[in-house]
């Protein structure tokens, strides 16, 4: 009676040790598939504490069915072909175990040299705008110097505003598009560089492998590095046809936020964001 209970345990324990290894086989491939998935570390503790235990059952047990009156020679040959199986299923375990681990610090070790990279082209281009923007000029008649600089981008934003107001358009967009348009057609031999940089900067980062907090992260070091006139200017453009592509990066990466509101054409211009139609004029 004693060597049929304890056959029956014995069976049980093969039967989790089975299950053990093939949940151990699948979250192990998940982790080398999948790895992005960092939930097998402590999967892989519980597993060889969980194996541990059950090579002891079995010694346990082992040594139960010896004490009920079989030949120990019978079960030292029966308890070696046991656990031989399942010391080659952990060394099997620990190797897949040890090619994870390592593929995760390569992985982490890629992503740091990635990060690295972009971090230097990022600063570089922030670097490339700065000094494009220090070279800025406005002169008057005379060829003297009036602005240098970012002092452009407020001699930009009174022009703008002076050319905004009543006109012979009645819509919104119209309006903003006819003083903008008097802006671009002055300063068109800077402008338009200019914006494709800024745009390029936010695209690299909206297009890099960044998460989510880290890329508004980088959008509000470039942030911190326009005047607010030029936001201005910015946030204008991107209401015209060829600024469009820039304005669901504005929207995204809340280029706007804290922007004194005193210095939008009208208080409620934030809200043209939201809107479909783009500007299309001629300069």
């Amino acid at each position: 009676m004693q060597i049929i209970i304890a056959y029956i345990a014995l069976a049980s324990v093969a039967i989790g040790a089975v299950a053990a290894v093939v949940f151990a086989f699948k979250r192990v491939g998940e982790a080398m598939f999948y790895p992005t998935d960092k939930n097998y570390r402590p999967f892989l503790l519980f597993f060889f504490v969980f194996a541990g235990c059950l090579v002891i059952v079995m010694l346990c047990v082992t040594a139960a069915i010896t004490l009920a009156g079989r030949e120990p020679g019978q079960f030292g040959d029966f308890f070696g072909g046991v656990t031989n199986p399942i010391l080659s299923f952990l060394t099997i375990a620990g190797l897949l175990i040890t090619i994870v681990m390592q593929q995760d610090a390569t992985r982490e070790a890629r992503d740091q040299a990635a990060r690295q990279m972009f971090d230097a082209s990022f600063f570089q281009m922030v670097t490339l705008l700065n000094s494009m923007v220090n070279e800025f000029e406005i002169v008057d008649e005379d060829h003297k110097r009036v602005a240098k600089g970012k002092d452009c981008f407020r001699d930009m934003h009174i022009i703008l505003r002076n050319n905004y107001g009543p006109s012979m358009v009645s819509g919104e967009f119209e309006k903003v598009g006819r003083a903008y348009a008097t802006v671009y057609g002055v300063f068109s031999h800077i402008l338009p560089h200019y914006f494709r940089v800024v745009f390029n900067i936010v695209k690299s980062i909206d297009a890099s492998t960044l998460t989510d907090d880290e890329k508004k992260h980088y959008v509000r070091l470039l942030r911190a590095q326009l005047s607010n006139y030029e936001t201005g200017i910015i946030f204008y453009n991107s209401l015209m046809e060829e600024g469009r592509a820039f304005k669901p990066l504005i929207r995204k990466y809340d280029l706007m936020d804290n922007f004194p509101t005193k210095l939008y054409l009208r208080p409620d211009h934030l809200k043209l964001l939201g809107h479909k139609p783009y500007v299309t004029v001629e300069y």
